[in-house]
């Protein structure tokens, strides 16, 4: 996904930085963003019934952030994501998300191969333990 491609959808994406140690989103709160991250690497916490957080993953250049709560608007964020060290991340509002996989139907084929991976990791993690 180029910048010329989100400029010919009519997107209008926005980079951000994100100090390392920097809570980018939490765990609970409605996602109206989608995020790629270009520099850097995040990683998703998740509180699991107690005040003390959890690793869930780590998520580096090229993958994506936030997609659950924008895939599923009735869903708030399932995870809290925290800049490892400083990163540099592409920022999209829900409707350009929206654009985006209506016209790019390879994005969201990545997002669904992404996402699957990611349950597969997770399910292998529970087992495991």
């Amino acid at each position: 996904m180029t910048n010329s491609t989100l400029q010919k959808l009519g997107a209008d994406p926005k980079i951000i930085e994100v100090p390392s140690k920097t809570t980018l989103l939490r765990e609970g709160d409605p996602g109206e963003h989608f995020y790629v991250v270009l520099e850097g690497q995040v990683e998703a916490v998740k509180r699991m019934g107690t005040e003390e957080e959890q690793f869930l993953s780590v998520r580096g250049p090229g993958e994506f952030i936030s997609e659950i709560s924008l895939l599923h608007r009735d869903v708030k964020r399932t995870a809290s994501i925290v800049a490892r060290e400083k990163s540099q991340l592409l920022e999209l509002t829900r409707d350009d998300f929206d654009t985006l996989l209506t016209h790019e139907p390879m994005m969201a084929y990545e997002m669904v191969r992404a996402l699957t991976l990611s349950l597969n990791a997770s399910n292998e993690r529970h087992i495991s333990d």
